[in-house]
């Protein structure tokens, strides 16, 4: 490996640990609480290291939130090209959120400390920092495909997401915030969650009376 080669690598290196310094920093305090000279003092380096790379918090910030969106983005996608049924599609996004976010818990503290939710048009959209993102149009795409091919009851598509959106974060939540208690696997309490949102919604096979009577007599 050459000078220059290695030098891009320790400088990348370096940035990584800024980056999850300052992801640490802002899961523990929120936004008011980080400094840059705090973010230095985490990793023992000087202040103007950091601004050589950042030149603020907010753009520190803003690099943390795009890398996570970014994750789940090319996630979400790789779902998507499976060109699997809309209900399973809904599945299978739940679980692969669900399983990100409880592999990485200061993630998630961050986003509940800092970010802003609100209800666009046909997506939930996320404010962090000066960036905004709409990580779960996915996720309304799948449920009013969903509906409209019948795997799942009739409602409002907006309704249905944040009810599901909201059980799963509860999940998620309450997992982080109690560790200690005796949780299941995360892949086995995924599996759990999944199934316990979607016992209600999806839409079973009409019961066939005649049928029914036929077996019922003695």
């Amino acid at each position: 490996m050459g000078i220059v080669e290695r030098r891009e690598k320790e400088k990348e290196a370096l940035r990584e640990r800024i980056l999850a310094a300052a992801e640490a920093l802002f899961a523990e305090t929120g936004l008011a609480g980080v400094s840059m000279r705090r973010i230095a003092a985490r990793i023992d380096y000087s202040p103007t290291t950091i601004y050589s790379y950042f030149k603020d918090k907010n753009e520190l910030l803003g690099a943390i939130a795009g890398r996570t969106h970014g994750d789940l983005t090319r996630l979400f996608q790789e779902i998507n090209r499976r060109g699997s049924p809309p209900l399973e599609t809904l599945k299978s996004l739940i679980r692969t959120y669900t399983l990100y976010l409880l592999d990485r818990p200061r993630v998630y503290e961050l986003y509940v400390r800092i970010s802003h939710m609100e209800m666009g048009e046909d997506a939930l959209v996320e404010t962090m920092g000066a960036g905004k993102y709409r990580v779960f149009q996915s996720w309304f795409s799948a449920i009013q495909r969903a509906l409209a091919e019948g795997s799942l009851v009739s409602g409002n598509p907006r309704t249905l997401f944040l009810l599901i959106w909201n059980a799963t974060h509860g999940a998620i939540h309450q997992r982080i915030l109690h560790p200690d208690l005796p949780w299941p696997p995360p892949d086995t309490y995924t599996s759990h969650l999944i199934n316990m949102i979607f016992h209600g919604l999806e839409r079973m096979p009409p019961v066939d009376n005649q049928k029914l009577t036929r077996r019922m007599k003695p």
